[in-house]
């Protein structure tokens, strides 16, 4: 089986002078993305890093972190995305918990983290993006530039990496706080691409727009799928994530014909991302996943590029995609978008926990009735770093079969298998006595005339909040329209899920995900009067490592 360790080799072998890879400074061929990979390999053998070693990669998002993370996977190494702007302490956790021998980093962040100084770290190799002065300390560029012999001899005698073994760690928070690994093997990473290119009918001529943090799962398209067919990455940089209109120039100018990243971005696209002076005439395909998407902003999307399909994705972190549903006219017409149908080969359950120990336990639930939604796929995760807690949770074991993962999203099937997503179990929250979805909430405030981006925050005590409040974001030049937008959410809601204070911010933070930081923006409001006569934003990012944790 193909594993990710070969698929520049194989990609290099077909199409060795096609570009493959557009950095904001640099472009490579399928031959030259091979060999610089394979340098970094030799580099990190060299230093004593061999397979099932932990190696971090927190570069600023460029053509190097593609190149570093393919360097790790060629020698059996596991890579370990690390959030470039996450706090110091969050990410020496990281490095700490993973175990990591080697460290990928940009010199600022080199300082701030001071991999050398923990306590216990094994480290055999630091590579910065700059040159440095400590001796310790190697520069990418000659790294990736400059053939080991030696060290590229060794690299061939190496035997295989086997599909069974770990490939990657995406680390997210767990409800606590404390870190928590998701690992994904060879073999899971190549189910998910594969089927991704086949799905897509992505073939050497597509152009992705590398836009998902490498430490977030939506990456893995643009990492795995898009060397498996060919097509080349154009790397999205934080300036262009941060200036929509720069965004849509770079995607033009490079002739990208897929987008793939969350609503909360492409809401901004759709307001400032200059959209009707662009020739994006070679997109064909946007794909969004980790939140809901209003039914009225996607409207919008679609009208803005009317020659692409989009494509609707679900899928945690821990199975990768494993539902997606093509947005039609139909589906706009409608109160909200569905996640969609399974692919091929993934197995489905909805179901109820009953009261009483074991899995029998659980039951499957009428179609139309809500319940949790139990994943078990070739895409799966083998669990948890180092957290048999965890996996005890989260797998059931399935004989015959691969484990079922309990996403914890409460979802609701229709009879020909359509499943919709109806909101996190842990975002439920009781109103004066009735449950509700705060996600609900939210989609129908981002659906009304003027609002960009709404958080739903509960106001009161834990178990049961006195009411809901609302904060939002206007479209430039709008005024809030209290009664109108009451009026708006009253016509869709029940009485309890209709907000009874608004509040209006110029801004709302957002996760290193590009998801809008909704536990940040309720813990900062929750037990704060809500007022519309206030314009005010809470502290941009997210609060804590808490607000890391993905859902995507």
């Amino acid at each position: 089986m193909t594993t990710l360790a070969t698929l520049l080799a194989d990609a290099a072998r077909v199409d060795p002078d096609t570009e493959a890879l557009v950095g904001l400074s640099r472009r490579y061929t399928w031959r030259e993305y091979d060999r610089a990979a394979a340098n970094v390999a030799a580099h990190l053998l060299a230093a004593g890093v061999g397979r099932g070693d932990r190696v971090a990669v927190g570069f600023s998002k460029d053509a190097r972190s593609f190149v570093a993370i393919h360097g790790c996977l060629r020698i059996g190494a596991i890579v370990v995305p690390l959030d470039p702007m996450s706090p110091p302490m969050a990410a020496r956790s990281v490095l700490t918990d993973a175990d990591v021998a080697a460290v990928f980093v940009d010199a600022r962040r080199c300082e701030q983290l001071d991999p050398w100084s923990i306590d216990g770290l094994a480290l055999r190799t630091l590579v910065t993006a700059q040159p440095s002065t400590d001796p310790r300390t190697a520069a990418f560029d000659d790294v990736a530039d400059r053939a080991h012999p030696d060290a590229l001899a060794a690299l061939e005698r190496l035997p295989p990496v086997a599909a069974d073994d770990p490939a990657y760690i995406i680390f997210t928070s767990g409800s606590t706080g404390r870190s928590k690994g998701i690992v994904h093997t060879h073999a899971s990473a190549m189910a998910y691409a594969a089927r991704a290119v086949e799905s897509r009918r992505l073939t050497p001529a597509d152009r992705i727009a590398g836009m998902s943090p490498l430490h977030f799962d939506m990456s893995t398209l643009e990492l795995y799928a898009a060397p498996l067919a060919r097509c080349a990455v154009v790397v999205v940089g934080e300036a262009h994530l941060r200036f929509p209109a720069s965004f849509t120039s770079r995607s033009q100018d490079e002739r990208v014909s897929v987008w793939y990243f969350v609503p909360s971005f492409f809401r901004l696209v759709t307001e400032r991302g200059a959209l009707d002076q662009r020739d994006l005439s070679a997109l064909r395909l946007v794909m969004y996943g980790g939140e809901p998407y209003a039914v009225g902003a996607l409207a919008e999307l679609a009208a803005a590029v009317p020659n692409a399909v989009i494509e609707n994705i679900y899928g945690p972190a821990e199975v990768n995609e494993c539902t997606s549903h093509v947005v039609t006219p139909a589906t706009l017409q409608g109160d909200d978008v569905p996640v969609g149908l399974p692919w091929h080969g993934v197995d489905l359950r909805v179901v109820d926990e009953l009261d009483g120990d074991g899995d029998d336990r659980f039951v499957d639930v009428a179609d139309g009735e809500p319940g949790e939604l139990w994943v078990s796929a070739p895409t799966v995760m083998t669990g948890y770093w180092r957290r048999p807690d965890l996996d005890a949770r989260s797998l059931v074991l399935r004989p015959g079969g691969f484990p079922w993962y309990r996403t914890g999203d409460v979802v609701v099937r229709d009879p020909d298998g359509t499943v919709w997503f109806r909101g996190r179990r842990d975002h439920q929250v009781k109103v004066r006595g009735i449950r509700l979805e705060l996600e609900a909430v939210e989609a129908v405030l981002t659906d009304a005339p003027d609002v960009v981006h709404a958080v739903a925050v509960p106001v009161g005590d834990a178990g049961e909040a006195a009411h809901v409040a609302a904060v939002v974001v206007l479209r430039d030049g709008a005024a809030l329209d209290e009664a109108a937008l009451r009026a708006f959410c009253t016509s869709r809601l029940p009485a309890v899920g209709v907000p009874k204070e608004f509040r209006v911010v110029d801004r709302l933070p957002f996760t290193a995900t590009g998801k809008l930081d909704r536990r940040h923006v309720r813990e900062h409001f929750a037990d704060t009067p809500v007022s519309t006569s206030a314009s005010t934003t809470p502290a941009a990012g997210p609060a804590s490592a808490e607000a890391m944790e993905e859902t995507a």
